[in-house]
């Protein structure tokens, strides 16, 4: 294997990771997540072969309104475009997003599976305990309340 097609590998495996990020985002356009899935087409012939899946976006999108793909590519898509993509987004997303980590390469795969993924949980457990020692706050607050009340 040549120089060029390991770097190309190597943007190949930023594009995923991308990919996967981009699904986190709860504020991306979905425009702007196929513009980005657009870019595995460069990968085809060094990595993962997106190809079939570039097409399902493609059949979905035309068939709701003619021409979005087109118009999202050339960033002129219209408020219509947006809601076919998001719902394009939607109803491939977990097909997809298995497919894109099963293209990672073993080292991103497993920091997919520990970092990234434990993030996200250590962060709603954070939100879980911040929500339980605010009511246990609230609570012990509620029985000063009641005990100075009391005392009057």
């Amino acid at each position: 294997m040549n120089e060029n097609e390991e770097l190309e590998k190597v943007k190949c495996q930023s594009i995923y990771q991308n990919l996967l990020d981009c699904r986190q985002e709860q504020d991306m356009l979905a425009s702007a997540y196929i513009r980005e899935f657009w870019e595995t087409a460069r990968c085809d012939t060094v990595a993962t072969d997106f190809s079939p899946f570039r097409k399902e976006f493609e059949g979905r999108l035309n068939a709701r309104e003619s021409g979005a793909l087109n118009r999202i590519l050339s960033f002129d898509e219209t408020e219509k475009d947006e809601k076919v993509a998001a719902q394009a987004c939607g109803h491939y997303s977990k097909w997809h997003n298995k497919q894109i980590v099963s293209a990672l390469n073993w080292t991103n795969w497993l920091r997919y599976h520990t970092i990234e993924r434990a993030e996200k949980t250590l962060a709603v457990f954070g939100i879980g305990g911040g929500l339980y020692a605010g009511y246990k706050v609230a609570l012990a607050s509620f029985r000063m309340l009641k005990k100075s009340m009391i005392k009057k």
